[in-house]
């Protein structure tokens, strides 16, 4: 009965990701994650090139790239807002490989090349409806391998009961993500300018984010692959589309 117990209480708090504060993953440094900025002009270069030089990499150990966030800290949250060209509005969490470890160099300039991206649909929580910040952990994993993630803001359709507009609405947000990067990454002013390889599109999501994503598959171009995470079925979803 002990043992059942635990199992239980695991799987409970493991529906909320990292619940201790965000700034604790942060390796020591001289910069407070708050006053690191994107200057570009820092001469350190800590990315690992060696990690590529096996015939199988580990995938399940951290990439050759430091990352960084745009909401690094509680106290500074920086997300990424964005109205698209046909008047949809989008906030996005934005994690991604960066040159140098930020909270050393106080620099959190995106590394050089271009990189693939990762839309991120979260999961629905019924207490706590915002968040799409909460998966910072996996979404670091992800950016130190060379990826840039986005994760959208679905507060709006959280803390609701499951239904076809909710689900439709979510699947909406990964295709109104992807239009906004395009646009960013078109835009010479925009920290992303030239930065996306739209090429290489995966999606991923958790649980109603994780069903979601197939729904939105067909209207995305270039998907290479997706992730899911427990996701929900959606085949009682996908004959009728509401209007969002």
């Amino acid at each position: 009965m002990k043992i059942q117990y635990l199992i239980t209480l695991f799987v409970l708090i493991s529906c909320i990701e990292n619940p201790i504060g965000r700034e604790v993953r942060y390796p020591p440094g001289k910069v407070n994650p708050c006053e690191v900025k994107a200057t570009g002009d820092s001469d350190v270069v800590n990315v690992k090139s060696d990690v590529f030089n096996t015939t199988i990499p580990k995938l399940w150990k951290d990439g050759p790239f430091p990352t960084w966030n745009t909401s690094p800290d509680e106290r500074c949250p920086n997300d990424l807002v964005h109205k698209t060209a046909d008047g949809k509005d989008v906030r996005l969490y934005m994690t991604y490989p960066t040159r140098s470890v930020p909270t050393a160099s106080g620099d959190s300039a995106m590394a050089e090349g271009k990189f693939p991206v990762i839309i991120f649909g979260h999961a629905n929580h019924d207490r706590q409806c915002s968040i799409y910040q909460g998966y910072y952990s996996l979404h670091d994993h992800w950016a130190s391998w060379g990826f840039v993630v986005a994760s959208y803001d679905g507060t709006d359709w959280n803390c609701k009961r499951g239904s076809n507009e909710n689900m439709w609405g979510r699947a909406e947000l990964f295709k109104t993500s992807v239009t906004a990067l395009r646009e960013l990454n078109d835009d010479p002013d925009s920290f992303y300018y030239q930065k996306l390889d739209f090429s290489k599109i995966i999606l991923a999501g958790h649980s109603r984010g994780g069903g979601a994503q197939y729904m939105a598959l067909p209207d995305i171009e270039n998907v290479v692959g997706v992730i899911n995470l427990q996701g929900v079925r959606v085949l009682g979803y996908l004959p009728s589309r509401p209007t969002i």
